[in-house]
């Protein structure tokens, strides 16, 4: 039934819970575990006042922490899952972007058969403006999506 399995990180304790749900399943199913964690442009720094060189400086750097930040939660989780479940093929990728949008992307480029998330990430307030990156997930993918508490 699945062959492959999207597994959005963030860093976040839902994540993690959905990526040992995604392990489960593809155990299962002897399917594919692509791991994917997103890096979203540091937008909410913007300013109604053009940027100065010392602002997109500091911009171009947070950007950069955030990015080497999720390198090394997929890292990790990649390592754990060859570890624990070396019979599970897996592959990990980061990538740029609005997270919802690449999650559905991703998925519909890679022929993903199944996406499971966390239902709540790090977003913190943003959400309340932005919205939940899983209820966008869940509206806009082609396939099946499990959200996980």
């Amino acid at each position: 039934m699945f062959t492959r399995i999207l597994v959005a990180l963030d860093g976040s304790d839902h994540a993690q819970h959905a990526l040992s749900v995604a392990i489960n399943i593809a155990t299962k199913y002897e399917a594919h575990v692509q791991l994917l964690s997103v890096v979203h442009p540091n937008t909410f720094m913007s300013s109604p006042y053009p940027p100065t060189s010392a602002t997109i400086q500091l911009m171009e750097q947070a950007f950069m922490a955030q990015r080497q930040h999720q390198q090394t939660i997929l890292s990790s989780a990649f390592d754990e899952l060859r570890q624990h479940h070396p019979q599970l093929e897996c592959s990990m990728a980061i990538k740029d972007g609005r997270p919802a949008d690449v999650v559905v992307q991703t998925a519909i480029d890679d022929h993903v058969d199944l996406i499971v998330l966390g239902s709540r990430g790090l977003g913190g307030i943003k959400q309340l403006f932005l919205g939940s990156v899983s209820d966008r997930v869940a509206d806009e993918a082609r396939c099946p999506v499990l959200i996980v508490k």
